[in-house]
């Protein structure tokens, strides 16, 4: 039984950074991708396409990548968004989770890594990294209680 591929969108500004997750995608085998170079052509490309995973450089539109990822997640249930970030952060994990999206990731991170992270996201889990995942919620905790 061969599997269907999974379909990502990937959304930045700076071409050399999607021609490299592109090209690192494709090469785990189990990817389609297409990709979008600014804020408004992230979001048509999402309505018209429906991958199952968009990754979206918090940088795209000016820094509105997770506002992006903000509306995909309202208006598309098929659709996951993970955000991808240069200096991961607290704020920007907690920003993300506000948004509903299901992961934020380094943009360093390694291909089968991603890879394997983008087909975790698409099975419904999230994708933060462990450490700035619990300082998030040890600062949610308390606001909460």
């Amino acid at each position: 039984m061969e599997l269907t591929p999974l379909t990502v969108l990937v959304g930045s500004e700076e071409p050399w950074l999607r021609d490299q997750l592109r090209r690192d995608l494709e090469l785990a085998g189990s990817h389609r991708v297409a990709d979008a170079c600014g804020y408004d052509e992230v979001i048509d490309l999402a309505l018209e396409l429906r991958p199952d995973v968009c990754l979206i450089d918090v940088d795209t539109g000016g820094g509105r990548g997770i506002v992006a990822a903000s509306v995909i997640t309202r208006v598309l249930d098929c659709t996951s968004c993970v955000l991808l970030t240069e200096t991961l952060s607290v704020g920007e994990v907690l920003e993300c989770l506000r948004v509903g999206a299901a992961g934020c990731l380094p943009k360093s991170l390694e291909p089968g890594r991603l890879s394997a992270a983008l087909c975790a996201v698409a099975a419904g889990e999230s994708a933060f990294p462990r450490r700035e995942l619990r300082e998030a919620l040890g600062f949610l905790v308390p606001q909460i209680a």
